[in-house]
């Protein structure tokens, strides 16, 4: 996580897909969960600290 302009906090967070611009994409599932699962963790500590 990094902060912009005034210190607001920003962060990027991507599932790992593979031919993502053609017409058909592949993503193993659990690569799926394992991004919702660290978008929770993330959320729930940030949460905590405020």
């Amino acid at each position: 996580m990094h902060l912009v302009k005034e210190g607001i906090p920003a962060s990027v967070i991507s599932v790992l897909v593979r031919y993502i611009h053609s017409s058909s994409s592949i993503a193993r599932v659990s690569d799926i969960d394992n991004t919702i699962r660290l978008i929770l963790a993330f959320i729930e500590k940030f949460f905590k600290n405020i």
